[in-house]
């Protein structure tokens, strides 16, 4: 009798072990999506190379001046650049530098999305940057929104920066739907990646947000390892942070928390 509750633990085990594996993979090729009717990349387009290949579309506004930060901004899930251009336009009139890009399998960009072609499409950008574009590290800031929030962390925990922008991000991919860490394979570990930076931080996040809950934005800050602020949006949800706060409020805490960057030095993982 006992050997057979054993068999059945062990078989309950081995089914749940292959279900939560399941999910993984589930979620690798599902969580970040284009719309189903794409959207080609806006003009001008910059093509840049991955690794394995394959090109993705970027849209780049240079830096006014060499000491003039760039962005490197990552949208979310159900988005593309040609609905972001205005955005980048935006950061661009401020006076920042910004470059955006299509993950692969959106808008012009070649391949088939997924989380980890995300990582490598950052990644790839972020080269294009600092080789090719000759922009020192120092005036690189990752900006992400949502599920973009994984290639911005991921380049701090893999790359030197100016800093980091997280508007309505996740601590994890699992940590969206279940409020605990430390789960086996979890995608974009973002709380985790936060706590091995020093890469300064400004954190982003409606209190009212029921895509990417809120405690997802206290758990980012409690880990970040570097200078950081938490900046909490009353009343706003996942999509209207901007519009909640304010275009003006947004950019002079902006301005405000890089400009305590007197002389920036580009920090990242140990």
């Amino acid at each position: 009798m006992v050997r057979l509750a054993g068999i059945i633990g062990l078989a309950l085990l081995t089914v749940l072990v292959i279900a939560y594996l399941l999910l993984l993979r589930e979620l690798e090729t599902r969580t970040l999506q284009p719309q189903s009717a794409r959207t080609p990349s806006p003009e001008p387009i910059t093509w840049i190379k991955v690794q394995d290949g394959r090109k993705i579309a970027a849209l780049y506004f240079p830096a006014p001046t060499p000491e003039t930060y760039t962005v490197l901004y990552s949208y979310g899930n159900l988005e593309d650049l040609a609905g972001k251009r205005k955005q980048l336009l935006e950061f661009h009139r401020r006076g920042y530098g910004a470059i955006g890009y299509d993950y692969e399998g959106f808008g012009s960009s070649e391949g088939e999305s997924s989380l980890t072609a995300a990582l490598r499409d950052a990644d790839a950008v972020y080269q294009y940057l600092t080789n090719v574009c000759k922009v020192p590290p120092e005036r690189i800031i990752a900006v992400g929104f949502s599920m973009g929030s994984g290639p911005a962390c991921y380049l701090s925990h893999r790359y030197p920066l100016g800093g980091m922008v997280l508007e309505g991000g996740l601590a994890s991919v699992l940590q969206v739907i279940i409020p605990w860490s430390g789960w086996p394979g979890d995608h974009f570990p973002n709380s985790s990646w936060l706590s091995q930076s020093k890469v300064p931080v400004l954190i982003f996040h409606g209190t009212k947000d029921k895509v990417v809950p809120y405690r997802n934005a206290e758990k980012n800050y409690r880990e970040a390892a570097g200078r950081k602020q938490l900046v909490r949006v009353p009343g706003a949800g996942h999509q209207d942070i901007l519009k909640v706060l304010g275009e003006d409020r947004y950019f002079q805490i902006l301005d405000e928390f890089f400009a305590a960057n007197k002389t920036p030095t580009a920090v990242g993982a140990p």
